[in-house]
């Protein structure tokens, strides 16, 4: 019997236990939990081992991170951080301006849809201006502009109380400072980034602007949605920005001497871009879309106080998950995008956001809600990366800067969205006003079809 027990105790110590083992009297069993005891199995010396690596491994990672952050020139990194801030800040704070114009002052739908919608649209127009104002004076005196406009602005707006004429000029100036960012912000990126480095910098600033979207909203919820104390939060965070902006040392960019034929070649140029008919179905088909997902809090919000409890609880758990989504969903999109093609992937995209206006029909309740704003978020991240795909093949290497920058009227969508969307539902009620911008993004997939099936004007690239 002892011979049996030490035979059968050495292999049931290495081999994991089976029903074999099972079938052991009594007290063989409780010899080999004994020899278990006194021996560990190989297998947990291997884990003990596979942890001591994972670690390693991770600290290794997080100094390698750590280097490659150091190595960031200062004005990206101003940058990033900067549009992180600037997310947060305007979660908190201009994301609730439209149950503020509808709860406080009474305005209609429509109206409100018209006063969110002209500063994105005087900021689309103004951006070329505030680039060549760049290019004479530089980023930096430029940006510094542009922030303290921010901060005088958003806190105007928590302490004109109850005056809607200079609430809506004070919102008015933030937008079109909001949209001012965005290209003097690129075009710090691209002064100071070398050429290998440019789009790894643009897609963080990308991560983290949508990162900020989802702190921000539950920041505003902690302070007390729609109340002043958001935007005065907001102004301070701004004025923190200018004053880590005056510690960053930001060169001008080089100026050439012949300003005045660039100038007068650039009208031109963006009409011979416009004669492309792929570039134009490309535009409009953006700007349709955009007319969707952009600016959607001006029609969801109203809606919201009228159809659900605790709306503008409702209303920061949508955006959060606006947020967390698009942050997500970038980089599947990207690869998407790359493997089907700009075509395919904008086509998607657009069906993506007519399913998302079709759940908002559905229902008002909040698990629809948020299905319905996933859908969104995804047809959102699948159009952007493909109209800028689409328009980088369009282009050639002379007339690259004048094609993006006739697309850049696709941004008239943000205007478009919230004054259609807010018209429609103070006319038609809120299906009726879902219904619409799902026909809008079905037309905005065939004119997405209809540009990539165009030829170009010439008859060759």
């Amino acid at each position: 019997m002892l011979a049996r027990t030490r035979w059968n105790a050495r292999p049931a110590a290495i081999l994991p236990r089976t029903s074999t083992n099972a079938c052991l009297p009594p007290r063989d069993l409780s010899l080999l939990r004994d020899f278990r005891c006194r021996f560990p199995r190989p297998s947990a010396w291997k884990s003990s081992n596979r942890n001591g690596r994972s670690e390693g491994a991770t600290l290794l990672n997080l100094r390698r991170a750590l280097q490659c952050l150091s190595r960031i020139p200062a004005p990206v990194l101003f940058v990033i951080g900067g549009s992180f801030l600037i997310s947060v800040a305007r979660a908190t704070s201009l994301t609730f301006v439209a149950i503020i114009l509808h709860q406080d002052f009474a305005m209609s739908p429509g109206v409100i849809g018209l006063v969110l919608g002209t500063g994105p649209l005087l900021g689309a127009l103004s951006a070329p201006f505030a680039g060549a104002l760049s290019d004479a004076i530089g980023r930096k005196a430029v940006l510094v502009m542009i922030l303290g406009m921010l901060s005088f602005s958003v806190t105007a707006m928590g302490l004109v109380g109850n005056n809607p004429f200079l609430y809506c000029i004070a919102y008015t100036a933030a937008a079109i400072s909001l949209a001012l960012f965005t290209p003097i912000s690129r075009a710090i990126i691209s002064d100071n980034s070398q050429a290998q480095h440019r789009l790894r910098h643009f897609s963080w600033r990308y991560t983290a602007s949508n990162f900020g979207w989802v702190v921000g909203p539950m920041i505003g919820i902690a302070i007390s949605p729609a109340m002043p104390a958001g935007f005065l939060v907001a102004g301070a965070i701004f004025v923190i920005l200018l004053l880590l902006l005056a510690a960053v040392d930001m060169p001008a960019p080089q100026r050439t001497s012949d300003k005045t034929t660039t100038f007068a070649h650039a009208l031109p140029a963006i009409r011979i871009a416009f004669r492309d008919r792929r570039l134009l179905c490309v535009t409009c088909g953006a700007m349709l879309a955009v007319s969707v997902f952009s600016h959607w809090q001006a029609t969801v919000g109203p809606l919201l106080i009228s159809t659900t409890r605790n709306a503008p609880q409702t209303f920061a758990i949508l955006i959060s998950t606006n947020g967390v989504v698009v942050l997500l969903a970038n980089p599947i999109a990207r690869r998407l995008v790359a493997r089907l093609g700009g075509l395919a992937g904008a086509i998607i995209g657009c069906a993506m956001l007519c399913a998302s206006q079709i759940g908002f029909v559905t229902s008002p309740a909040l698990p629809v809600l948020v299905m319905s704003m996933i859908a969104l978020s995804i047809g959102e991240v699948l159009v952007v990366c493909a109209e800028f795909t689409l328009v980088d093949t369009i282009a050639s290497d002379a007339n690259r800067g004048s094609y993006f920058g006739a697309h850049a009227l696709s941004s008239a969508g943000s205007f478009l969205g919230p004054a259609i969307g807010g018209f429609s539902l103070a006319a038609f009620g809120g299906a009726s006003m879902f219904l619409l911008f799902a026909l809008v993004a079905v037309i905005s997939a065939v004119v997405f079809f209809v540009g990539g099936r165009a030829s170009h004007p010439t008859g060759k690239q």
